[in-house]
């Protein structure tokens, strides 16, 4: 959600370049729809959600998916996740060192 509460998403699919060169196009192609198969079974707090697919062929220009956008990049998180795990990690270190005293 934004400052306003509005859902923020993000849509995917393959450039048109892609089409090209059929390797690279395959690959993607296969990737995009092993990724979307993935994300419309799994539920985990740790991973975005697929909000939707389109209702065409893997193979057609029209294909896309609709994520969650989220507003920070993946660097970002994970810098993010330590500094809060940070504190965590050492009190559990210290707690292992008094338990093996």
């Amino acid at each position: 959600c934004d400052a306003d509460g509005d859902h923020m998403y993000a849509v995917k699919k393959l450039d048109k370049k892609c089409r090209l060169n059929r390797d690279i196009f395959l690959k993607g192609t296969i990737e995009l729809a092993i990724e979307a198969r993935f994300l419309a079974v799994i539920e985990h707090p740790h991973l975005i959600k697929m909000r939707a697919v389109a209702n065409a062929s893997p193979f057609d220009d029209d294909y896309f998916l609709v994520l969650e956008h989220i507003n920070e990049t993946l660097e970002r998180r994970i810098t993010r996740w330590k500094e809060t795990c940070h504190g965590y990690s050492l009190f559990i270190s210290q707690m292992k060192k008094k338990t093996t005293n």
